[in-house]
């Protein structure tokens, strides 16, 4: 503990010492900068789900604050700059848990993004920081992203940012590689994760792959993606051929009831088409994941947590449970539209289901997430938002036993510059 507590330390003196070299050093010779951001501000109020086996029922009020500041330059050298700075907190003093963070309550300070691209030559050049990666495209479930994934939320993706270093080379405007050193918690040189990959176009159809390797776990996965767009139609598959993976399931042993089951050499795969128009969009997604708990292991691990104090619930949920990625079914629907029933009113409606395949009390083992929100610009630079989401299902849903809220009502102001 100790020694974390000076890691974490020390990486955010460094951290604080790159953002005033990158201010100060890189300043004089910078060709062109960039600064833009934005902020928001939200107020929710939810009714909290009486048959969920994580409320405590106490809170039902909940503020944020939150927005991120960007910086973009490009040197003489065409060297290029990269800084996406964050803040987030509540009205009430902050709850953000992470050690990445430094905290100046109420609102806690973080480094998004930071990094320097380098360029070898005008189809050559290398990242190197803390950088997101944009890989794979479903709208819902971004399963083959294992670098910077995307983690659905009420109303948006939350994601990390690892430490990388990464090659990219751009052979023709149809096919670009590269590859990347990945040391997101990494503590030894043989945790970090290796990556190979490419993109490549061929009129209407674009396939995108990638190959990861974990050499302490002498592990591979290989990941696939494609898309093919059919005038205002698109129809594509996200995919990962996992080599190793490990579920939470019941077990008989009294002195550890929860197990890992590892799994090797299986498909995980999100079949997905959408059609998009002027002023609205449609998608349609459906994620099969192999390890995920069939219709008897899922009622027997809601029983489990409905059977120990809810102390202990609230203590080891997070070990064994994540949204979205607990059963094999899922189902995910959106609906979107940019003027709705009068000019700049823009109105969103998604919806997922988590569901067991079998047709015989479907009901007790299914659930859904319902989500829907109204946008409308007050300026150019400053807009408001009004949300609402419901969650419900059987006796062993997913959503409707493991979520804290029934119903959420939100309202978020937001700028931006």
């Amino acid at each position: 503990m100790k020694g974390s507590k000076i890691y974490s330390f020390f990486s955010k003196v460094i951290s604080g010492l790159i953002f005033f070299i990158f201010l100060f050093t890189v300043g004089p010779s910078v060709d062109a900068m960039d600064i833009h951001g934005g902020f928001s501000s939200s107020f929710s109020y939810f009714i909290l789900n009486k048959d969920s086996l994580l409320a405590d029922n106490q809170a039902n009020l909940s503020t944020f604050i939150g927005g991120n500041l960007y910086f973009q330059s490009r040197d003489r050298d065409l060297i290029q700059y990269y800084l996406d700075l964050s803040f987030e907190g509540s009205y009430a003093g902050s709850k953000n848990h992470s050690t990445s963070r430094i905290k100046l309550a109420p609102v806690d300070l973080g480094v998004n993004q930071l990094y320097v691209m380098v360029p070898f030559s005008h189809r050559s050049f290398v990242y190197l920081g803390k950088k997101l990666k944009e890989f794979g495209v479903a709208n819902f479930f971004n399963i083959s992203n294992q670098i910077s994934p995307k983690y659905m939320t009420d109303y948006d993706f939350s994601r990390k940012a690892p430490g990388l270093i990464e090659w990219h080379r751009i052979h023709s405007f149809n096919f670009t590689y590269g590859l990347m050193l990945n040391f997101q918690e990494a503590r030894r040189w043989d945790e970090t994760q290796l990556t190979t990959f490419f993109d490549s176009r061929w009129q209407d159809l674009s396939v995108e792959g990638y190959l990861y390797y974990q050499p302490d776990q002498k592990d591979y996965d290989f990941a696939l993606n494609s898309i093919y767009q059919w005038g205002d139609y698109q129809f594509y598959i996200e995919s990962i051929f996992k080599g190793k993976a490990e579920q939470w399931i019941l077990s008989d042993d009294l002195s550890a009831p929860l197990k890992r089951r590892a799994l090797e050499d299986y498909l995980n795969l999100v079949l997905g088409t959408s059609v998009s128009f002027d002023d609205f969009e449609v998608s349609l997604e459906y994620l099969y994941r192999h390890e995920g708990l069939d219709q008897k292991e899922q009622e027997e691990f809601i029983n489990y947590l409905g059977s120990v104090p809810l102390d202990v619930r609230m203590g080891k949920i997070g070990d064994y449970y994540s949204a979205n990625a607990l059963l094999q079914n899922y189902l995910g629907f959106s609906f979107s539209m940019s003027s709705f029933l009068v000019n700049d009113l823009s109105f969103a409606l998604s919806t997922l289901l988590s569901f067991q395949p079998e047709i015989d009390r479907f009901e007790d083992y299914a659930s859904y997430r319902i989500t829907t929100n109204l946008g409308y610009p007050l300026t150019q630079n400053l807009g408001i938002k009004l949300g609402y989401s419901y969650q419900g299902g059987g006796e062993w849903g997913e959503y409707s036993r493991l979520q804290s809220h029934r119903n959420l009502y939100t309202f978020s102001l937001a700028y931006a510059f």
